[in-house]
């Protein structure tokens, strides 16, 4: 695929189709921030009917201190008078954010089992480490759940910071559609989570034969099929989507690439996505990819 006549030194998204052209929607969301724990969500409003100004439920840590199961005795008795009060709640963890995927957002559909980019960053979300809620320095603790808020969702983690609670990952939502809002929740604050539960399961098979990120050193392919890359040259950089690689042009076969060796695209329907930042347009049969055997 060659380039010319588009601007350098900005990223673009890139797209090739050949026959069939997959969704290509915005992926942006909204986020709320309103800080849920069990039991807290809703009993919140309830409260605030009783309470005057800006008061609020004061934050309940993990902990089972006296005053914790006294405070949750409460909240069981209030579920018990009040039971819309009692809400469903993924097994394990203290707190979640309710995510808003709007119809502005989404284009045609219904999508099946559609990656969302979720790359958002919250105080909430910085690990204990650093005084967050967040248990795992590593962000393994953070999960995603349908919006009946508990069956768990596919998700794969590109990158986080645990000292500014930035996160990055994506997330297989099994419908995602323009008629209405799309609602996911995020869950953190489980300790008992010590490994990363990314999953590859996260790219359909059906619709996704590779996916590279490009990231620090990583030319793996994130989906099940293994066609991972060997790089030629490239180095790291700051890309759109947390890291990406500089590819430095040079007379073939010295030109930066990734090899992806032999690719069996089964059928007749192709597209490849990629987002790029040229910096200029001088060098001569400029390529994003290429197919090709042998040097020439």
């Amino acid at each position: 695929m060659h380039l010319s006549g588009y601007p350098a030194g900005v990223w673009m998204k890139f797209f090739f189709v050949q026959v069939i052209a997959s969704c290509t929607g915005n992926r942006n969301i909204d986020l709320k921030t309103n800080l849920q724990t069990p039991g807290l969500g809703r009993v919140h409003s309830i409260f605030n009917r009783c309470l005057s100004g800006s008061e609020e439920l004061p934050l309940i840590p993990c902990s089972f201190s006296f005053v914790r199961k006294a405070f949750l005795a409460t909240l069981f008795i209030l579920a018990f008078l009040f039971p819309e009060l009692n809400g469903q709640w993924l097994d394990g963890y203290c707190y979640r954010k309710q995510i808003t995927i709007p119809t502005s957002s989404v284009t045609g559909g219904p999508h099946t089992n559609f990656p969302v980019l979720i790359d958002i960053t919250e105080p909430d979300l910085i690990s204990a480490s650093y005084l967050g809620l967040v248990q795992s320095d590593d962000g393994f603790d953070i999960v995603f759940t349908q919006d009946d808020q508990i069956t768990q969702l596919n998700h794969e983690m590109e990158s986080y910071d645990p000292s500014t609670g930035h996160y990055i990952a994506w997330v297989q939502v099994p419908t995602l559609n323009s008629a209405s809002d799309n609602t996911l929740y995020l869950y953190f604050g489980n300790s008992s989570i010590a490994t990363d539960l990314s999953t590859s399961d996260t790219w359909d098979p059906n619709d996704y034969v590779a996916v590279y990120h490009l990231g620090d050193d990583d030319f793996s392919d994130a989906t099940n099929n293994g066609y991972d890359g060997n790089n030629v040259g490239t180095e790291n950089i700051d890309g759109q989507i947390e890291r990406a690689k500089d590819f430095e042009y040079g007379l073939s076969p010295h030109s930066d690439k990734i090899e992806i060796g032999n690719f069996d695209v089964p059928g007749d329907k192709l597209t490849i996505s990629a987002w790029i930042r040229p910096e200029s347009f001088d060098q001569r049969d400029a390529r994003i990819v290429s197919k090709a055997s042998g040097s020439s």
